[in-house]
């Protein structure tokens, strides 16, 4: 195919992102992979224009058709991304190198502003409120260079040509390159709550280097809340990064047994259930434990209860499976017909001496032993043999033995019945 046809192929493919809850311009939506805009019950996500391939996230600004959210997220060139979704160019089409890809700046080192910021943090009662709060401890925060800065302003955003607000954050690092700004004030404007600075990164993916399981976590303070309690976890970022990881699994396949606990939401658990699938294709170990409990995510389920949350992260993830596996087998043999059968054996029995109506037809009513039972009742024929007819005297006579009769018609209305009725 064409360089030009490839690219059609390949911004064709957006709807492979988790759909957002809400639609715009009678557009659908999707989460966006750089901020997670859309993933909770409001956020507009990713919002595609009228040629449905276009996008822009309104949270973080980023925007292009799904080829350049592709390079942004992965980092990769347009002939890589061709060749990871099995797509040959003809010979005649040679393959310039990107010309964005050659000109795109070289990624910003921020470790001195992570210094910085993990030495404001110690110095605010206002951050480490927060992250007590959050059921984080300082020792933890340390661990992973949680940082604080009280006049954060986004760096794209200053780049663009834009004057954003200066707000609180707290500051994640997710790379050398990277890192989550994550505002802390409690009436933040959840659209801009948690903004991501530098490429796409797994948080903690060193944590595959270890020895014990390691949790997979949606969320960097998830992973955080994690590893708080004695338990070793990574973050995707987003469920977007989802493929990312399966990437690296197919690279270099993991020594330690993987435990997925995506969010408790609906997102949360296709994204699991698609990251199941592929990581036992590639032979991981691989088990799923809900360390969230009944809340939203394992951070929640830390601040609302600290000790049912170590316990479920310090379980056997075997045994752990195997209760929710069970849990949820007990959940669907409640809806089966065989835990009905007492009920419905007792409803039967309670039904048992209720009187027959009468429907006016002798026959009938001999033939019905006695007349109609509670019930439902089907009449069957071919087309204008009489059937709405038939019922509707039915129906009459009932009526006159002082029975209240209801009459739903799809294609008669009231007076083409009132005139059978009066007919009869």
């Amino acid at each position: 195919m064409t360089r030009e046809q490839a690219r059609q192929e390949i911004n064709g493919r957006i709807t492979e992102l988790p759909k957002a809850k809400k639609r715009v311009g009678g557009h659908d939506t999707y989460v966006c992979p750089f901020c997670n805009n859309g993933s909770g019950h409001d956020g507009d996500g990713i919002c595609t224009n009228d040629d449905g391939r276009h996008w822009k996230c309104f949270k973080c600004g980023e925007s292009g058709d799904y080829l350049d959210l592709l390079k942004k997220l992965h980092g990769e060139t347009e002939r890589e991304i061709f060749d990871r979704y099995g797509l040959t160019l003809d010979n005649s089409d040679t393959a310039p190198a990107d010309r964005k890809q050659r000109k795109s700046l070289p990624a910003t080192d921020y470790k001195s502003y992570f210094l910085k910021a993990s030495k404001a943090l110690h110095g605010s009662q206002e951050a480490k409120q927060y992250i007590n709060g959050r059921g984080i401890s300082i020792e933890t925060a340390e661990r992973f260079m949680l940082g604080y800065d009280s006049e954060w302003r986004s760096p794209k955003a200053i780049r663009d040509g834009k004057n954003p607000p200066a707000s609180p954050r707290l500051i994640i690092p997710t790379s050398r390159n990277s890192y989550l700004a994550r505002d802390i004030r409690p009436d933040a404007d959840k659209a801009y709550k948690a903004m991501k600075e530098g490429p796409a990164e797994i948080f903690n993916i060193k944590a595959l280097q270890g020895a014990v399981p390691v949790f997979i976590t949606e969320g960097e303070i998830d992973a955080i809340s994690i590893v708080e309690v004695g338990g070793q976890a990574l973050a995707l970022g987003s469920t977007s990064n989802a493929d990312k990881f399966v990437a690296l699994c197919t690279k270099e396949p993991p020594a330690v047994p993987l435990i997925l606990s995506l969010d408790n939401d609906e997102s949360g658990k296709k994204a699991q259930a698609k990251l199941k699938a592929e990581l036992e294709a590639l032979k991981v170990s691989v088990y799923e434990v809900n360390t969230s409990g009944n809340h939203k995510d394992p951070n929640d389920h830390l601040k609302a209860d600290r000790a049912a949350f170590t316990a479920i992260v310090h379980s056997d993830p075997t045994e752990a499976a195997r209760q929710e596996a069970e849990a949820r087998r007990t959940a669907y043999l409640e809806t089966s017909s065989a835990h009905h059968l007492t009920a419905l054996s007792g409803t039967i029995a309670a039904s048992a001496d209720t009187p027959a109506i009468k429907t006016g037809f002798g026959e009938l009513d001999a033939a019905l032993d006695g007349g109609l039972y509670e019930g439902l009742y089907i009449v069957g024929a071919i087309s204008s043999l009489g059937k709405t007819t038939f019922v509707l005297q039915l129906a009459d006579q009932i009526a006159q033995r002082g029975h209240d009769v209801l009459i739903f018609s799809l294609e008669m209305s009231r007076f083409e019945l009132m005139a059978k009725s009066i007919s009869a």
